[in-house]
């Protein structure tokens, strides 16, 4: 069976950081145990592998020392003396942050696919699911009768999803189709001229640039990921058509009729990228609502206008987009397009979350990292259609 025969549409995107970038892999390096300060450099240490290929000699000081040392010590010990005998290897990243790294500070590894498939079609699926909310007459109401208040507060607004994107299967089989199926990202096909640093990820308030939390990162800060985006056609089955089976015939025919519907908008190229475009424009308002006059951040606002004027008003292939860890929830979920037809709803799901997360609303703190000497937000990219 032929690519054509089972794919609508097939192309390639690329993404490029325009800020440090940082999807978690799900590992944290310590500092003097897995990961070394040497200069301006960080070196990522396999501590496992590091072991089976040390001396026997430096392998039996480092056991004595385990049991008359603390595991920490004895540990720094091995290393150094590793070190010595030029016998530490691993991944180097430049270090770009200030103040020194403390001994035993963590540091959050990017993932081994910098930005995964996955991380990608979170994205796209939150601008999709935003584009056709904006189509639909009755938006105000799929919103008012999508929340549901009595879940966790982050998982409040999916039943809005499952009202737009899923259909139930014939009664007879239960559970639902997720029409997103029709689409698939690949994961990075092709890294170019890639660049990773170490740097530190503040969430500041944003009166006064106050810090409220910040943290330790590998991130992606230069360079191009290159993704295959096939979307897929959506056929008519072979149906058995005895009389019995007839109700069951129907049901599925119908599920596939909504489905291909819907496919015939999502599944087009164009109607996928003035999507996204929304998606990013309208994050790049509402940062650039939150950080308007401070003259600490003029530079980011300089930045963020720029990517508004270069890829906002002209019909470009290229769109703005905030992807990865830190970048707050209008980037993530679709809890802010809620405001726009319910604020009364949008306040009451605010309240719950602070309730739960024990931390200061979004809306409020801004995600910065230093570049230069200068802060900007975590997570901008520019995504382009080939």
């Amino acid at each position: 069976m032929s690519r054509e025969s089972l794919f609508r549409e097939v192309f390639t995107i690329v993404l490029e950081p325009v800020t440090p970038v940082h999807v978690w892999g799900g590992r944290e390096a310590v500092i003097g145990i897995d990961a070394l300060v040497r200069g301006d450099e960080l070196t990522l240490i396999n501590f496992e592998e590091i072991l089976e290929k040390a001396p026997e000699d430096v392998l039996r000081r480092f056991t004595i020392l385990l049991k008359s040392a603390r595991p920490k010590e004895a540990i720094a010990s091995f290393l150094k003396e590793l070190e010595s005998r030029e016998l530490l290897s691993g991944l180097r990243v430049p270090i770009k942050t200030k103040p020194s790294i403390e001994l035993n500070s963590r540091v959050k590894v990017l993932h081994e696919y910098i930005i995964p498939g996955s991380e990608l079609k979170g994205y796209i699926r939150t601008g999709i699911i935003k584009g056709l909310l904006r189509e639909i007459p009755n938006a105000d109401k799929i919103i008012a009768d999508g929340i549901n208040l009595e879940k966790k507060a982050k998982n409040a607004g999916l039943g809005i999803e499952a009202k737009l994107l899923r259909f139930n299967r014939p009664k007879k089989q239960g559970g639902f189709v997720d029409a997103l199926s029709i689409i698939s990202v690949s994961d990075p096909l092709a890294y170019e001229q890639v660049e990773k640093s170490l740097r530190r990820l503040r969430v500041v308030h944003t009166s006064g640039l106050v810090d409220v939390a910040s943290l330790l990162a590998i991130t992606f800060s230069g360079g191009r990921l290159k993704y295959e985006v096939a979307i897929r056609k959506v056929g008519k089955p072979r149906l058995i058509s005895k009389t019995y089976e007839k109700n069951v015939t129907e049901e599925v025919e119908n599920i596939l009729e909504k489905i291909n519907n819907l496919a015939n908008k999502i599944g087009n190229k164009n109607w996928l990228l003035e999507a996204l475009r929304k998606f990013g424009c309208d994050l790049i308002k509402i940062e650039l609502s939150k950080i308007k006059g401070n003259t600490k951040l003029r530079n980011y606002e300089d930045l963020l206008s720029k990517l508004e004027k270069d890829l906002c008003n002209e019909n470009t292939t290229c769109v703005p987009a905030r992807i990865g860890f830190m970048t707050g929830h209008e980037s993530k979920t679709i809890i802010p397009e809620i405001k726009n037809y319910n604020p009364r709803i949008y306040d009451e799901v605010k309240r719950r979350m602070q309730q739960e997360l024990h931390r200061v609303w979004d809306a409020r703190t801004l995600k910065l990292v230093e570049v230069d000497k200068d802060l900007f937000g975590v997570g901008w990219c520019k995504i382009c259609v080939e």
